[in-house]
Order: C-alpha cells, then structure tokens, then sequence
C-alpha cells in the first residue's frame, strides 16, 4: 500500500490494516511500537492524558527525533525532577552528537544546556570538543553552539 504515503509524511507507510506504521519499525510489530505510537498520538492531541517521563522511559533519545517527542521533553526538563532530569540526559547522551544536528533533536539539547546540572552540560560540551566550526555552519547545530557559550563557566 506504498501508493498512500502520499497522505503521510515520508518515512511512514500503511499496513494491511491500515495503520501507520514507520518504516522504521517495519516487521517489529512489538508492543513498544504500538505504545510508542499512542503516545505519540496523545502528544499531538491537545486533550491528551497527563503523559509523564517516565512513560516514555527507554525511547527518550527516538521521541527527541519527533516534532511533538522533542516539544514533549523540552516543556517536562524546564520543571522536572532531578532524578527525572538524570534518567532523560542518560538516554539522550549516546545520541547526542545525531541530536545535535537534528531539526528537532537540537531543542532537546539546547534545553539541556539551559536546564541541565552543571555536570550535564560540562559532558555535553565534552562531546561538541573539536567540533565546533562544522557544527557552527550546519543548518541545526549552529542553534546549540550559542547555548554552549551563554553556558560557558563549564
């Protein structure tokens, strides 16, 4: 049913059941993708049911690759907890260098740079050492490099 994706964004199809599916996802069929869907669709319906960090525990970093995932994380990090904090920067830290250079994954790590403990953002700078030029002139990680500066006493 390829024909369709016409309607959807480009990197979705629609199954044989007519659901969206990523095609990412293709063939895993898992519980998780089909939570991670419905959370998905919650966050993007203003009516939502209160949706916590903690349910999106383990897909941090794929949610921080999503227009309504990133906008998600970004408004819970300016008034989580700091456990909560700690568990999301954990996840999200790996992918950090993709995130960076995100068109949505930047926010994530600009609110890191604004919210995050001093450690967070000293481990944050590390991971941007010897990289500043090239992210300065793409499209998405010259957005962050302010932040690092404005959080300079790293």
């Amino acid at each position: 049913m390829r024909g369709h994706l016409l309607k959807y964004p480009v990197d979705v199809e629609v199954d044989r059941t007519g659901k969206v599916k990523s095609l990412h996802e293709r063939g895993s069929g898992s519980l998780n993708d089909s939570k991670r869907h419905s959370f998905l669709e919650e966050l993007k319906q203003s009516s939502a049911r209160r949706i916590d960090l903690s349910d999106i525990a383990g897909r941090v970093a794929e949610f921080s690759f999503d227009q309504h995932g990133s906008q998600f994380i970004q408004q819970k990090l300016e008034n989580c907890s700091i456990e909560e904090k700690t568990s999301v920067f954990k996840e999200i830290l790996p992918h950090a260098s993709k995130l960076i250079t995100d068109v949505f994954g930047n926010y994530v790590i600009q609110k890191f740079f604004e919210h995050g403990s001093h450690e967070q953002r000293k481990m944050l700078a590390c991971q941007l050492a010897g990289q500043m030029l090239p992210l300065s002139l793409q499209m998405y990680g010259c957005r962050v490099i302010p932040k690092v500066y404005l959080s300079s006493s790293i």
